[in-house]
């Protein structure tokens, strides 16, 4: 089957745009992402002392839940675990 210029043309600008749309939202979802870890950090860090270790150590996303786990050493402290999650963008939740 072959195709004419015009519609290989348009399906080569339907597969750009579909390309342009679906790398915005993975640089979106990264950003968020991004911004609940530096919010996460900071929250850990002024309630354990700004000289603690705070270290990530996994991230899960389901059903729009993003949730961080951290090891987080407070100093003269011993090591903890706690993690750190949000439902889409909203409240931190720190456990």
């Amino acid at each position: 089957m072959k195709f004419t210029c015009i519609e290989q043309l348009g399906r080569l600008l339907l597969l750009v745009a579909v390309t342009v749309t679906l790398t915005g939202s993975l640089s979106a979802l990264a950003a968020d992402k991004n911004k609940l870890l530096n919010d996460c950090e900071a929250a850990l860090k002024s309630k354990h002392g700004e000289d603690s270790l705070v270290r990530l150590k996994r991230t899960k996303t389901f059903k729009g839940l993003t949730t961080l786990t951290f090891k987080v050493v407070p100093e003269g402290g011993s090591r903890t675990s706690m993690t750190c999650s949000s439902q889409s963008g909203g409240e931190l939740v720190i456990k």
